[in-house]
């Protein structure tokens, strides 16, 4: 699913074109962290996106699962396995904080 006609002109896709929900296959939490398990066809799919793009990508993730109660960090995985980078713009070998500098409230 992705942005609807009715949300407006600035509202786009994040995910990478034929990504589908089965290729995040688990989220699970431990502590105050979140791991989210991509697959590596999710990956191979992010290989093309900007940087610009995968920033937003990743983080409209990071900030959705941080919003949550008691989790405060994201860590990535792909195949279940640690990764350093999605698309090679973004460091992903630590767990991630919620970005407040990406998120648009009615005063932005």
């Amino acid at each position: 699913a992705g942005p609807l006609e009715e949300d407006g002109a600035n509202v786009w896709p994040l995910m990478p074109p034929g990504v589908t929900a089965d290729d995040i296959p688990s989220v699970d939490v431990y502590g105050d962290t979140a791991y989210v398990n991509l697959s590596a066809r999710f990956m191979e799919a992010c290989a093309v996106m900007t940087a610009k793009s995968e920033m937003l990508l990743v983080y409209s993730i990071v900030n959705t699962l941080t919003a949550m109660d008691g989790i405060s960090k994201v860590q990535f995985t792909v195949e279940g396995r640690q990764v350093d980078k999605l698309a090679g713009h973004l460091c992903l070998s630590d767990p991630l904080l919620r970005n407040y500098g990406i998120i648009k409230t009615t005063n932005n």
